[in-house]
């Protein structure tokens, strides 16, 4: 079975943001992000994105991360959301064709750094995929004009 980051990805990006119910104090500029993905007993090279977060970006809820396109199909709701200090842990839960179970954390070291992790049981064809990725992202500095 076949899954792309791409796919994924822009979910589990999307998830903190969106569970912290708005962008935490980020600062805007170029940030770098990287995903490494675990499944099936394998790690997948890192996946490095680099974007321009905005400070007008920063007003909408997933502003300051990369989203390709959402699929359609995924209609995903956060829900047990807490947040403890710096560090926030929630649960998503994605019906529909492309039907995931995920459970995360993100730790947010200031306005410049953070780090999490998710954990997604996934169906796809009527088989169940176990996958956990690591989530970092850290500002390089500002956007280039």
């Amino acid at each position: 079975m076949k899954i792309s980051t791409l796919l994924i990805a822009p979910i589990l990006l999307a998830s903190p943001l969106l569970a912290w119910g708005g962008n935490p104090s980020i600062t805007p500029g170029l940030w770098k992000v990287s995903i490494i993905m675990q499944m099936n007993g394998m790690t997948l090279p890192p996946q490095i994105i680099r974007h321009c977060v905005t400070p007008a970006a920063l007003k909408k809820p997933h502003g300051a991360i990369p989203l390709p396109p959402m699929s359609a199909k995924a209609a995903c709701k956060a829900m047990d959301v807490t947040r403890h200090g710096n560090t926030v842990s929630w649960k998503m839960s994605c019906s529909g064709a492309e039907k995931m179970e995920t459970v995360g954390t993100m730790t947010y070291y200031g306005a410049d750094h953070y780090k999490g992790q998710t954990k997604m049981t996934m169906i796809q064809h009527g088989h169940a995929m176990h996958m956990t990725q690591s989530i970092e992202g850290w500002r390089l500095g500002n956007c280039p004009k």
